[in-house]
This record gives structure tokens, C-alpha cells and sequence, in this order.
């Protein structure tokens, strides 16, 4: 017998660029310098532990940049000042936490640049609790931006998720077993977007299950993307916008996006865990394995052991659009 999956249908999973001020809505302009505001309310969605893991980051600020220039029009200011990317154990993938709301002008946006406190050093703990210093990408950037197209409407309030992929996120420093390196990767999408993936365990003894999205067209709107390395084998891509000069010159790398392969046949499949090629990933806690959201598609369902032995569902995994 197949093994009985749950998806349970939150709201469609939609480009961010697709949503707001609509061509000739008479709530403001659309290069953000009316007078007019809406409301901006930004998330980060908690990565589950399989172990100890935490990554802290400390937050100054939050700018936003206009469509139409590239410039800053707004900055916000973090409620916390510093936020653990990862999420508590037993709240496993539900755990969410804001991190800042405000007024803003209304209009179109195309980036968020998170912006780090210079006197707050990142601290990351692996999954046995082993503390290690963290680099960054870019030292003198001092952040990372998300470069994706958003509306704010008047009077209307837009909430934004930006869900990490923290497993992908925090990679081997230059042999220096001490350091490791933070190079986010991840997508920005409204927040309650996608469908919510739960079943039963395949077998027993499994400890990692990572999905594989298979059969997205590069040019698909669906997740905000920011362009970066491909995945080992060179055989998938990474879903890419055109980035501008100001993009380009503006505050810090922008994140890479998830990995999406054209097609079954041409899936990269890890041999081990954490998945470097999976979409989404995360350790098993409990009879039964859950994802956080996914976009509508197909996906191979891959469970590791221990031992890096691994089962895949019999069936892919098919997650119906809105």
C-alpha cells in the first residue's frame, strides 16, 4: 500500500509581484514618492533543529527599495534586535517570528536589504551544540537583500515571508573546521502561501526527509527569485530575475533561490544529508514527517537513515495549484 500523505491547502503560492497597486489605482504612486500608506508587516519563517542548531543574527535595520530608481524610500526598524534563525525544537516547522511592521508608502518595491549591527557578531551552534564563528559572503556589505518585486496598497495590510533554507544557508568554511560560512538561500513569498506536506513514516529509522521540486519552467513567477550557483552536476537551475545596476550595487549579495530542476531525469539526488539539491528538507521528529509550505508541482520525496541509506515514496509527491 502507498503511503498516505496530507496536504493541507493554505492560500495559493503566488508571486509577490502579482499582488498590491494594480496599473492606475488611484492609492498612491507606484515609484513610492506619493503621500499615501499601507501597511508592511515582515516575517521570518523558523528553520526546524534536528539537534542543537542555532544561528543568531543581530538586525539594525530593514530598507526597501523603490521599482522604479533602486534608491532607499523607507527603512524599518526590527522588534527584536537580535533573532535565531532557527526555531525551537517542539515547535518544529509551524514556529514563525516577526520581525518588523510599519507603515509604508504606498507603491512598487523590488528589494529587501536586511542590514546587520555592526557590533553583534553572528553566532552559530551546530547540531551536537559546537560553537563556530560565522563569515559572511560579503564582510563589508554588512547584510543581504532579497530582490523581489512587491506592492503595497493603500490602507491594506501586505505580509511577507522570508523562509531560509538554513541547512543550504550555512556552509563549510575554507578549511577551517572553526568557521563556517553563511550564504543565505531561500525565497520571499506572502506569508500563508503554500501547502502544508505531513504523512507517515515510509520505514522506520529514517532521521531526514528532502523534497526534490521537478517540472517548474525557469521563467515561473512563482518564488521571488534572486539567481545563484547551480547545484552539483550542473544539471538543475535556480529560478532568476534580471538584476539591475542599483541591485547590483546596493547593500549586500542578494540570497540565492531554491533549487527546481526542469525535469524528473535531470534531478541532482544527494547520496547524503543535509540535501544540498532538495527545495525543502527537514529532520524527522516523532511517527510521522512534515515540510513547511510548497509551491505547486511535483516533487520526489527522499527519507535518509543514519547509515545514508535512503527510501523515496513510491509515488511524487503533487501539489495541486490554488
Amino acid at each position: 500500500m502507498g503511503t498516505k500523505l496530507t496536504i493541507k491547502p493554505l492560500v495559493g503560492f503566488i508571486a509577490l509581484s502579482g499582488c498590491g497597486v494594480e496599473a492606475g489605482n488611484p492609492g498612491g504612486k507606484s515609484d513610492g514618492s506619493g503621500t499615501k500608506k499601507g501597511t508592511l508587516s515582515i516575517l521570518l519563517a523558523k528553520e526546524p533543529k534536528s539537534g542543537f542548531e542555532q544561528l543568531t543574527l543581530g538586525l539594525s535595520q530593514l530598507q526597501l527599495l523603490r521599482q522604479t530608481t533602486g534608491s532607499v524610500v523607507q527603512v524599518l526598524t526590527p522588534i527584536t534586535p537580535e533573532i535565531n534563525l532557527f526555531a525551537d525544537q517542539e515547535k518544529a516547522e509551524e514556529g514563525s517570528q516577526e520581525i518588523s511592521t510599519g507603515e509604508v508608502l504606498v507603491g512598487d518595491y523590488q528589494q529587501v536589504t536586511f542590514k546587520l549591527k555592526p557590533d553583534v557578531t553572528p553566532e552559530y551552534a551546530d547540531k551536537d551544540g559546537k560553537k563556530r564563528k560565522v563569515r559572511l559572503e560579503d564582510p563589508q556589505a554588512k547584510g543581504f537583500a532579497v530582490v523581489t518585486s512587491f506592492s503595497i496598497a493603500e490602507g491594506e495590510k501586505t505580509e511577507i515571508l522570508l523562509s531560509l533554507n538554513m541547512y543550504q544557508s550555512i556552509q563549510k568554511g575554507d578549511g577551517d573546521d572553526e568557521t563556517v560560512l553563511f550564504k543565505p538561500r531561500g525565497d520571499f513569498k506572502k506569508h500563508g502561501a503554500g501547502q502544508k506536506i505531513s504523512g507517515p513514516l515510509p520505514t522506520p529509522g529514517v532521521t531526514w526527509v528532502c523534497a526534490y521540486f521537478y517540472g517548474a519552467k525557469p521563467t515561473a513567477p512563482a518564488l521571488g527569485a534572486h539567481g545563484g550557483p547551480k547545484p552539483d552536476g550542473e544539471q538543475g537551475f535556480l529560478l532568476k530575475e534580471k538584476s539591475s545596476k542599483q541591485e547590483k550595487e546596493h547593500r549586500g549579495p542578494p540570497i540565492e533561490d531554491r533549487v527546481v530542476f526542469e525535469s524528473r531525469e535531470k534531478i541532482a539526488f544527494d547520496s547524503e544529508y543535509p540535501c544540498k539539491n532538495a527545495f525543502e528538507q527537514a529532520p524527522i521528529k516523532g511517527e510521522e514527517y512534515r515540510l513547511r509550505p510548497l509551491p505547486p508541482g511535483s516533487y520526489v520525496v527522499r527519507f535518509f537513515k543514519e547509515d545514508k541509506t535512503f527510501v523515496d515514496l513510491e509515488k511524487d509527491l503533487v501539489v495541486p495549484g490554488p
